[in-house]
């Protein structure tokens, strides 16, 4: 389900900075350029539906523009008379104010969770009712008052930090009393409409710039909603990108907030070529970032390296050499500080076949890594610190050690590039401490699935040199490449949601914080498209554009598969003196005078166009020309020249006064009578169809039949 509102920001200003399509400028957290002034404070919030006394959890990614910001969360009924009163102060600002006269207010990397009752709000940033002491908000419930679930969450300067379901820390069953992580970032609905609401809740501005501590500061992105239980994403509230070294008031007139959904609801891996919001102001050849829309990282630092062009990058011989990507500007550097994982959910549907393809590069000589593809599990894959391994660094390390067949590529001491076969093997479900649910046979892993090794994964294991990109899966087949391995992955039933990760395994250095580039990826889904056509015709298949990708004829067929969403083409072409009818397509037949389905070329060729396929096609043309086509009717097949058997069962009539004379058909055994031919067409295109009769004393029954065409 997607948010049904739009992120809005109260008091908007006229003068918010426009890029790259939906992106403006935070109302409490930047200030425009070309001006000496700041936005006037404000609260930004969005409305989506829910199911009331469900509950949803909230995740989000926050980095300190100071030492120290704080980013107040809030969600609660749907209030439609959230605004500003005179002094420009909306109802969440009040109750800002409110919790800081309660001494509310967390230090370093923290998160503090209220219950604060309020009044409901009313017009003119107001509200419905007042209580006894003048206050409109209470952490003791009283008669009509709502409910508002609050959350300050603390961050310092020193990079991007992830709560709630963004952590790799986070637990859904509260832990002890004294752990740092011990908040709940859970929400039960009161109502069918809920309010998420992000506020500026204090910074560490001081001196001559105090004045603006509760307007700046306080960056946000991936901030997204699911449904507890289901893994059914509501939506990215919203993200704000760019990243500089300096941090000064003067630079962060360059940040800017987007409305853009993070969350990839396609089928298809988004971001594959790690060029979204990438804003290197530093001009720096690398950043470790949590700004890359739709990744996660297992890094205990939760960083991953975007890489632009550079001059960094060192081959074999050592000297440096210009480092591009394989695709646009940027690409990602797998190891960023430590050996780690790099994964990204997709959304999949059951028994749909998919097929990866992405390019690989090592960067000191030879590096290695893994492709895994399987089932994304309620528990978040998680390392505890930077020599640990997360789950799906131990299941390819479990291939290592156990692998004892060939698999088209040296995965224990890599003497060579390449990409391994498909691996499958099955395992228990991830646990919430960076392992795997205990099995009776002692061991997280099978290479057979049963009743504790339920999940299944396919693993690949490439190995690259750094002089040049290695392509492979479908990037490697559009090259033309060999390709000698099954990159493809059909998913299991009940898997609606699919992870797509990426192991950094081994480099040539040694050096865990760097290699093993990766660029252009992607993971789609395609059908199956077949091709036929009688005779006295042939047919051209075009896929997504105007360039021919085959031919085919009555002898010979095409099959090939086609992306999901794209569009093909098959071209009907007549031989001399044959007419065009039409095609069966998916078992219906469309005439060839049906203009919505043919259009007539100049030069007397029948185009038939598929718009966004999202199912398999089965095409069969159909011509016609004077002539007759026998039907055995059970018998052994039929050839017009019993001498030859490269001859089919379909005589061509070359004109008037043109003849055939057949031959007897043959029976399958000797209980089998050939009884004569039964005329069974009409017009100039004739079918005779064999008579049989079970005889178990003759199989000599022999009739010859002289047909002509006038």
């Amino acid at each position: 389900m997607k948010l049904e509102l739009s992120t809005q920001l109260l008091k908007p200003q006229t003068n918010t900075k426009q890029a790259n399509g939906n992106h403006f400028a935070l109302a409490w957290n930047f200030r425009p350029q070309g001006t000496n002034l700041y936005f006037e404070p404000g609260s930004t919030y969005t409305t989506f539906s829910t199911q009331s006394g469900a509950t949803y959890e909230w995740g989000l990614n926050h980095r300190a523009a100071t030492d120290h910001d704080v980013l107040m969360l809030t969600m609660g009924p749907q209030q439609e008379n959230l605004s500003i009163n005179s002094a420009g102060q909306d109802q969440l600002m009040q109750l800002r104010a409110w919790l800081k006269a309660q001494v509310k207010m967390p230090q370093g990397n923290t998160v503090e969770q209220y219950t604060v009752y309020s009044d409901p709000f009313a017009a003119n940033g107001g509200f419905a009712g007042n209580s006894a002491d003048g206050s409109h908000f209470s952490f003791e419930q009283s008669d009509g008052r709502i409910a508002l679930s609050v959350w300050l969450v603390s961050s310092n300067g020193q990079g991007w930090f992830s709560f709630g379901t963004n952590s790799t820390h986070y637990y859904r069953d509260l832990p002890e009393e004294d752990d740092e992580f011990a908040y709940q970032a859970d929400y039960t609905a009161a109502s069918d409409k809920t309010m998420l609401a992000l506020t500026c809740y204090d910074s560490n501005l001081t001196g001559e710039n105090e004045q603006y501590r509760e307007w700046f500061g306080n960056l946000v992105n991936d901030v997204h909603v699911e449904k507890q239980g289901t893994r059914d994403i509501y939506s990215d509230f919203a993200k704000v990108y760019w990243e500089n070294s300096s941090e000064t008031m003067t630079t962060l007139t360059n940040y800017a907030f987007s409305t853009s959904n993070l969350k990839n609801e396609n089928t298809n891996i988004a971001n594959g070529s790690f060029e979204e919001d990438i804003h290197l102001g530093n001009q720096r050849p690398s950043k470790f970032t949590l700004c890359s829309p739709h990744w996660r990282t297992t890094e205990t630092d939760h960083r991953i390296e975007i890489v632009a062009k550079n001059d960094y990058y060192i081959d074999p011989v050592g000297h440096s050499v210009t480092f591009t990507p394989s695709d646009g500007d940027y690409a990602a550097e797998l190891n960023a500080h430590e050996a780690s994982s790099l994964y990204q959910y997709v959304t999949t549907e059951p028994g749909k076949q998919y097929e990866w393809g992405l390019d690989h590069r090592g960067r000191s000589g030879r590096d290695a890594m893994a492709l895994i593809i399987g089932p994304r599990q309620e528990n978040e894959p998680y390392k505890d610190n930077q020599k640990a391994l997360d789950q799906y660094q131990q299941i390819v390390q479990w291939i290592q050690m156990s692998v004892d067949n060939y698999v088209g590529l040296d995965v224990v001491n890599f003497s060579q590039s390449g990409c391994s076969k498909k691996i499958i093997l099955y395992s228990t479900k991830f646990d919430k401490v960076g392992g795997f649910a205990n099995a009776s046979s002692g061991s997280a892993f099978s290479w057979t699935a049963d009743a504790e090794h339920t999940e299944k994964w396919c693993v690949w294991i490439m190995a690259s040199e750094n002089d040049a990109w290695a392509s492979y899966g479908s990037n490697a087949l559009e090259q033309s490449k060999k390709v000698d391995y099954d990159y493809t992955y059909t998913i299991p039933d009940g898997q609606n949601q699919s992870v797509f990760a990426f192991v950094a395994y081994n480099t040539a250095n040694g050096s865990n914080s760097t290699g093993n580039f990766l660029d252009n990826i992607s993971f789609r889904e395609f059908y199956r498209i077949e091709t036929y056509t009688t005779p006295n015709g042939s047919g051209t298949y075009f896929y997504n554009a105007n360039t021919k990708t085959a031919d085919f004829t009555y002898a010979k067929n095409y099959v090939g598969k086609q992306e999901k969403n794209s569009y093909f083409m098959v071209d009907a072409k007549r031989d001399d003196g044959a007419v065009f009818i039409g095609a069966f397509v998916n078992g219906e037949f469309y005439s060839a005078d049906d203009d919505a389905h043919w259009t007539r070329l100049e030069d007397g060729t029948y185009r038939f166009e598929a718009d966004k396929v999202t199912k398999h096609y089965k095409v069969h043309l159909v011509f016609s020309k004077a002539g007759v086509q026998y039907d055995v009717n059970g018998g052994k097949a039929y050839h017009y020249d019993p001498y030859n058997e490269s001859t089919g069962d379909f005589v061509q009539l070359s004109g008037a006064g043109a003849s055939y004379t057949s031959h007897a058909a043959v029976g399958q055994n000797d209980d089998w009578k050939f009884m004569g031919w039964e005329y069974a067409g009409s017009g100039k295109s004739r079918s005779l169809r064999c008579q049989t009769h079970g005889d178990p004393y003759s199989s000599r029954g022999h009739h010859g039949f002289r047909h002509s065409y006038h």
